[in-house]
């Protein structure tokens, strides 16, 4: 049976008010209904339209519809239409305002703005939001992906930032370029950019930081500035308006988690280590055993402050707590303005005196080692 036929048969049932079986199908002026599984063939290149007036609904009951083909919709030109929508909410879409270049996939519970405010170019395109309310006040954002439920979900201007996990930079609004993977990580974030956090809770409560890099769950949770970087779990986790950190470890002990709070420049490797004070800045601390002052040098000026081994505060360039031992068992290289100032020990065997030396230089300007002992 062909569109036209078909078309033909349903207005003369229509008019005339009767009912018609045929085979399996029976057609009635409101309805065509069916006792056993049926067919309608309209052959070969016709097709075969169900439309609607007025907004009207097409239903399918309680069963299930079964394509052999593609679904055709039309572009999304507002709420209503080029929608899939499950009950009364949008569920799918790529809505774009007329002008703009469009490129935008919604899926998800009010994914997606049907209400932005762009009308040129880029503006409000290119965007990806899966998940529950995920870039749902979007406005001229553009090129953001948001995978979870309400991530990103409070963009507007913001564009490039990447959201992976539930309400991940949720409260962003234009910061840009942030990069958000794990559950509520840059959660509170809201004109922050260029924040990379990885890991659950990760600049959980950053801002308006930005230039931060948190890799690790809850690493620099609080932290509320910029430039910071911290790697491990819970690094850096007490960090509040303190920047330009370099926490490397992991922090299971509160010492650790809250070893720096609003220090600045300061740098600690080490699981579980605690620099030297919390609120100070230009600290060095290597697993709680190297220790540095006033690291003040940029670039490739020199750092004004001391080394400390064993000692938190050292006064002089090199401080040790405990011995100094010259265990020099390789070839003693020659003596010369390379070498100057270089300590040497030499320990002999059985009955044989140990020796140390330095090379220097003397009145005549010539280098040699010299014996002190």
């Amino acid at each position: 049976m062909n569109k036209k036929i078909l078309s033909i048969l349903v207005f003369s049932l229509f008019v005339f008010g009767t009912t018609k079986a045929f085979a399996s199908l029976t057609f009635s002026s409101s309805a065509i209904t069916g006792t056993t599984a049926s067919t309608i063939d309209v052959g070969t290149g016709n097709a075969l339209s169900l439309q609607t007036t007025n907004n009207g609904a097409i239903t399918t009951g309680t069963g299930m519809v079964t394509l052999g083909g593609g679904l055709t919709l039309p572009m999304t030109a507002n709420s209503t239409s080029g929608v899939i929508f499950k009950g009364a909410t949008p569920f799918i879409h790529n809505f774009a305002l007329a002008g703009t270049d469009g490129n935008n996939t919604f899926v998800g519970l009010n994914a997606g703005n049907f209400t932005m405010t762009g009308s040129t170019g880029v503006q409000g395109s290119s965007n990806t939001a899966i998940g529950v309310n995920s870039l749902g006040v979007n406005t001229i954002g553009l090129e953001n992906v948001a995978i979870g439920l309400n991530a990103l979900g409070a963009n507007t201007t913001g564009s490039d930032n990447v959201a992976s996990g539930n309400w991940s930079l949720h409260d962003n609004t234009d910061g840009l370029q942030n990069t958000a993977i794990g559950a509520v990580s840059l959660r509170y974030n809201t004109t922050g950019s260029y924040n990379v956090a990885s890991g659950d809770g990760a600049l959980y409560f950053n801002l308006i930081g930005s230039y931060n890099t948190a890799n690790g769950y809850a690493s620099l949770l609080f932290n509320t500035s910029s430039y910071n970087t911290a790697l491990g779990y819970q690094a850096g986790y007490g960090v509040s308006t303190g920047s330009r950190n370099t926490i490397i470890g992991n922090s299971t002990i509160t010492a650790s988690k809250n070893q720096v709070t609003t220090g600045s420049n300061n740098i600690s490797i080490g699981n579980d280590v605690a620099i030297a004070t919390a609120t100070a800045s230009n600290q060095l601390d290597i697993g709680n055993l190297i220790y540095g002052t006033a690291l003040d040098g940029t670039g490739a000026t020199l750092s004004s402050g001391n080394i400390g081994i064993g000692v938190k505060a050292p006064a002089q360039k090199l401080e040790v707590n405990g011995g100094v031992r010259l265990n020099t068992v390789t070839a003693k290289p020659t003596c010369d303005a390379t070498v100057r100032g270089t300590f040497w020990s030499f320990q002999g065997g059985t009955g044989v005196k140990d020796t140390v030396e330095v090379c220097a230089k003397d009145v005549g300007d010539a280098y040699a080692w010299r014996t002190i002992y």
